[in-house]
């Protein structure tokens, strides 16, 4: 991605940040504001997705591009079933939404990490992987065992969505460590924007089982951290999937 585009989506984060760190208490919106929050929130996603369709012509590999707006517009989906799912449903459908959006994104990373194997560089880097999946491992244990209290006698899908859940979390952090070659210059680039997202869910659930308090620094921090996790991966991933302006082209003669 150019810096020009970098730029552009630090100024949209930002501005969103603004926007909800001043943002009165929900129940005291209208509809239209309402409506407002909800494509600011997601404006940083829908500028990324709209980066890969503006690009589409240049992709060569079609499949993971294609997995890539797969996972965007999971993320982004979150905003228009929250309309049509009752709330009693609601935190069910965002376990399902997630676990979608991971195996999506899985399937892309694996896709890449075989693709790079064949190739001949491909390099473990356990110490790192084993660090990095211990650290989320640990940060989601203390909101397992508390959804364990509250779920598992009487809704024992739900717990079991939250556990699915998890464990996509980290088996993805651990396989993006291995997207990228030992020579590529940006090879934790997209371990870091994978982490980077995984970080806010961490946060979500830290506040809704363990502290009980609702998630503030989830529109303002948080949106910050995830909207650059994104920016990571479909930067990575698209670098992967473009050819370059000034490749040579073989002519046939």
């Amino acid at each position: 991605m150019s810096p020009r585009f970098v730029s552009l989506h630090g100024i949209v984060v930002l501005l969103t940040v603004l926007f909800f760190l001043f943002l009165p208490v929900p129940e005291m919106l209208s509809w239209e504001e309402l409506l407002l929050s909800k494509f600011l929130n997601q404006a940083p996603t829908l500028l990324c997705l709209g980066y890969l369709l503006f690009h589409r012509k240049r992709v060569h590999d079609s499949l993971s591009y294609f997995l890539l707006i797969a996972f965007l517009f999971l993320e982004i989906l979150v905003e228009i079933y929250y309309y049509f799912v009752s709330t009693g449903s609601l935190f069910a459908a965002n376990l399902i939404n997630d676990i979608l959006a991971f195996v999506v994104l899985f399937v892309l990373y694996n896709q890449q990490r075989l693709r790079l194997r064949a190739s001949g560089i491909y390099n473990k880097k356990l110490g790192y992987v084993f660090l990095a999946c211990f650290v989320v491992a640990l940060g989601f244990s203390f909101s397992l065992a508390k959804a364990y209290k509250i779920y598992f006698s009487s809704e024992k899908l739900i717990f079991f969505l939250i556990m699915v859940e998890m464990a996509l979390n980290i088996i993805t952090v651990g396989i993006s460590f291995y997207v990228n070659g030992p020579l590529s210059r940006n090879r934790y680039r997209l371990a870091v924007g994978t982490i980077a997202i995984v970080t806010l869910k961490i946060y979500l659930y830290l506040s809704r089982f363990v502290f009980e308090v609702y998630p503030a620094f989830a529109f303002t921090i948080g949106k910050i951290i995830f909207s650059m996790g994104i920016l990571l991966i479909a930067d990575s991933i698209m670098r992967k999937c473009m050819v370059k302006k000034n490749a040579p082209v073989f002519i046939p003669r």
